[in-house]
């Protein structure tokens, strides 16, 4: 049996690959469908909740227990240049959103500081309703949804008020467009919730332990052989 290194390496990778799941970009499985995002240090629970306000999504996510674990919370907003948010531009009187992504009211956002928009466009390789210089896109929206079975696409709830009206709106995102906006807070919008930090990871069976043994042994038996 000629075993080399290079098929040794190839076959190790290849059963890791069989056993650790879907990994699209930062995005590594968990349990009970959880997806740990290495960028964001959060980890994401692939669950939607719809028709809820502001306040009850809040509270939903809050109260959650799922596989055990609390501590759950909706997506947060910061502001992208990471002191005071940026409410689009400003034309005769007019705001208007951006979308080169350097506000926080806008299309292609990819900053770290905001989870919900940083998870479609730079993880899951998401396209904006327009690109950065203004012009319409082909294939926009939430086209790739990565290992999420139950991400949608509408308008989801961030745990961010908005800045300039904290009492009545709050931070949203948009998956079928791309675009980071606010919605009063009596809408009923679509859910998702997060939490901080991981979990541990999902251990490799056992059998694929004594399969990559074997291997290694085979390897060398190989190596005695030829000596």
């Amino acid at each position: 049996m000629n075993l080399t290194k290079t098929t040794l390496s190839a076959a190790i990778l290849s059963t890791g690959l069989a056993f650790s799941g879907f990994s699209e970009a930062a995005l590594e499985k968990r349990i009970d469908g959880m997806w740990y995002d290495t960028d964001l240090n959060v980890t994401w629970l692939d669950m939607t909740a719809t028709g809820k306000t502001w306040d009850e999504a809040a509270e939903w996510a809050s109260t959650l227990n799922h596989a055990g674990f609390e501590g759950w919370r909706l997506p947060t907003v910061k502001p992208v240049n990471g002191t005071d948010f940026q409410y689009g531009v400003e034309f005769e009187g007019i705001n208007y959103e951006t979308a080169d992504g350097s506000t926080d009211w806008g299309w292609n956002i990819t900053s770290p500081n905001s989870e919900l928009s940083h998870l479609f466009y730079a993880t899951l390789g998401n396209v904006a309703e327009f690109d950065q210089d203004g012009f319409l896109t082909d294939n926009s929206g939430l086209s790739n949804t990565g290992p999420f079975k139950n991400l949608q696409a509408g308008v989801y709830w961030t745990g961010t008020e908005f800045f300039l009206n904290t009492e009545d709106f709050a931070w949203t995102f948009q998956t079928d467009f791309g675009l980071q906006t606010e919605d009063l807070k009596s809408w009923q919008n679509l859910s998702i919730a997060v939490r901080d930090g991981d979990f541990a990871p999902v251990p490799v069976p056992a059998a694929v332990w004594f399969m990559i043994s074997g291997l290694i042994g085979l390897v060398g038996m190989r190596k005695k052989a030829a000596a």
